[in-house]
């Protein structure tokens, strides 16, 4: 919806803002500022001043959503003045929330969403927060108490990042805006560094991004900031999944619950004041998305956004116009090309501030930027379907992991025999998996040196990452029921959190907003207390809960579909095309001052895979998009 910014300070004293209108992508409707000066006044304005003179600055790029008037216009103020937010996101249960208070006697002035989140603030205090149904990150600052409040929401779906600044600290939507404040920040965390080049991840659900003096508040978090300490930030988790809950029912039952739950989210999720369109790649969960829109709005125009590739591989066209004619929907396609991708390098590098996984990123990117051509402004997208309902190849083995566990031996080996018949799996990789799952990092070092595998491949300059006191990263979960313990574990730290950061930037690069109505507390807690039996069906399929909770809504081609793309680009056909531009950068004097890389083993096996004397693997990506990340940011290692 929007990009907030601020700077909190321990005295009064200049407050450079130049570094927020790096966020204006975000929000480009509107613009608002709120100073405030060491209790003598408060000054709001809506034009582009550089600086200002103060304690507190919040600063507010507006996405007109909801309540398109100036009454909706931020920074926002409440209770004669004496709280004030800045906010992104969107509470979409913001009309129940608005009965509640106004019978407990709350007055509103506007019809969005941010007026009852700041009048839940000021009458039930953080413990709103469980209240809400929605995404968001929003800074509100208490006049009488001389307190800033921060929160983001329980899966981190909007951005919150701050660092420490001279006498205080400064916070922004985009690291983008923050290392305009001062070169020093431009330093690269070792351990974010390491865990993308090993594994591909490009957040860790935590507070660390790969800048060594930026940190972010996590998903499921608040924070309180006092102005006279600003350097103190005092944060606390208000909302985490319990992984011994458990509910007690039928797979039927359940299922019928899916079903209510997830079609009460997409209702909600298409509250708006402007159209919202839905994202389509041909996949089971932007496919059920798009069919539980049409049933709930049998007769309303339906706008699907979809990526279509020429590489028969990853080409989900034929898919893609099986659910468009099924839900009669207004299709707008476009694709991905190595063209495309090497003229619009640098704009994705920019745009998304940190290293990513793939160049899937950037189909991703050029759907979005057809919504915008399109003039719409808010989509819905299937993130979470997978980390909810089990639908990648790594839960079959933690599956096989929890019934070894448990003593089930029987049921195992019956299980890992199918699920070897998973499309792109094999029983020596569902075991693989399963051992991943199971091993803790100690014994996972003992067999990788048997096996003449290291933490540090020969790649990687392991005496820096060593030095700086680097853990390696590894699939390990604990307890007996591996596949739930994953499922939270992809959910919170690993897979989710950093699509959702990718996609929340190539969204709001192009001032869109993406809402996933999959992500809901609601939601996941029911889904992740059912039995691990459920998750599968019988003959190894994934997702089984949710094709049976879409059974009747997904047209049953896509239900039965067992294969699985997304959004994909054919990497290694786009790498290989521009393999000149690659070596260019593996060439460069920037890659040669990055202190994680082993210059002359990268390029040695770069040419190896350009020959095809050696297969393509994520890692060349991800040595390419290091280099990349590094030159576009002056990052220093």
């Amino acid at each position: 919806m929007c990009g907030i910014a601020g700077v909190i300070r321990s005295a009064t004293g200049p407050i450079d803002a130049r570094f927020a209108l790096a966020l204006e992508h975000r929000g480009p409707d509107d613009r608002g500022w709120l100073v405030y000066d060491d209790g003598r006044s408060i000054a709001t304005g809506r034009d582009p001043r550089p600086a200002f003179e103060g304690r507190l600055l919040l600063w507010h790029q507006r996405l007109s959503i909801i309540d398109l008037s100036p009454t909706g216009a931020q920074p926002m103020s409440y209770g004669d003045g004496r709280w004030h937010i800045v906010f992104n996101g969107e509470i979409y249960n913001y009309l129940e929330l608005k009965q509640e208070l106004e019978a407990a006697g709350c007055r509103f002035k506007s019809t969005s969403d941010t007026e009852v989140l700041l009048a839940g603030y000021a009458t039930w205090g953080k413990a709103m927060l469980r209240r809400l149904t929605g995404m968001f990150a929003f800074a509100i600052f208490d006049q009488q108490t001389r307190r800033v409040f921060l929160a983001r929401d329980p899966f981190g779906i909007k951005p919150l990042y701050y660092t420490q600044v001279p006498s205080g600290l400064a916070f922004a939507s985009e690291i983008k805006a923050l290392v305009k404040l001062d070169g020093a920040l431009r330093r690269a965390n070792p351990q974010r560094v390491y865990d993308y080049l090993q594994t591909g991840l490009g957040e860790a659900g935590n507070a660390e991004t790969f800048y060594r003096d930026i940190q972010q508040l996590p998903g499921a978090h608040c924070a309180e900031i006092d102005l006279d300490t600003p350097a103190k930030l005092r944060c606390e988790r208000y909302w985490q999944i319990d992984p011994e809950r458990r509910t007690q029912c039928s797979f039927a039952e359940a299922v019928a619950q899916i079903r209510n739950l997830f079609l009460e989210n997409i209702r909600l999720h298409l509250r708006s004041d402007v159209t919202v369109g839905s994202t389509l790649s041909g996949g089971i969960d932007s496919s059920s998305v798009v069919s539980a829109v049409r049933h709930l709005h049998p007769a309303e125009a339906l706008h699907t956004f979809s990526l279509v590739v020429p590489e028969a591989a990853v080409n989900e066209e034929p898919w893609i116009n099986i659910v468009a004619e099924a839900c009669r929907t207004q299709q707008h396609k476009t694709t991905a090309t190595a063209e495309g991708l090497f003229a619009d390098i640098g704009t994705l590098i920019y745009t998304q501030d940190e290293p990513f996984g793939g160049t899937s990123m950037y189909g991703e990117y050029c759907i979005h930027r057809l919504i915008r051509q399109a003039g719409l402004k808010v989509v819905l997208v299937g993130d979470g379907g997978d980390e909810i309902f089990a639908g990648y190849q790594a839960f079959l083995g933690a599956y096989l992991a929890s019934l070894t566990t448990r003593g089930r031996l029987v049921s195992a080996a019956r299980f890992a025999r199918v699920a070897a018949r998973f499309p792109g799996m094999n029983l020596l990789r569902v075991c693989a998996y399963a051992t991943e799952c199971s091993l803790k990092p100690d014994q996972q070092r003992g067999l990788r040196a048997l096996l003449g595998k290291s933490f540090f491949p020969p790649w990687m300059k392991a005496g820096w990452f060593e030095a700086a006191g680097v853990e390696p990263t590894t699939k390990f979960v604990s307890g007996g029921e591996k596949l739930r313990a994953l499922l939270v574990k992809m959910l919170t730290e690993s897979a989710l959190p950093g699509h959702l950061r990718c996609q929340d930037r190539n969204s709001m690069a192009h001032s869109i907003e993406s809402r996933q109505p999959f992500l809901t507390p609601n939601l996941v807690e029911f889904v992740l207390s059912l039995p691990e039996e459920f998750f599968f069906s019988s003959a190894g399929g994934t997702k089984h809960l949710l094709r049976e909770a879409m059974r009747g809504l997904l047209p049953e081609p896509i239900r039965q579909r067992r294969d699985k793309i997304g959004f994909a680009t054919n990497e290694a056909t786009l790498l290989r095309q521009h393999s000149g531009w690659v070596e260019q950068a593996f060439r460069s004097d920037r890659f040669h001052t990055l202190q994680a890389l082993a210059p002359d083993v990268v390029m040695a096996q770069w040419s190896r895979v350009r020959d095809g004397a050696a297969p393509y693997d994520g890692r060349v990506w991800r040595w390419l998009n290091l280099v990349l990340w590094a030159d576009r940011f002056d990052v220093t290692f």
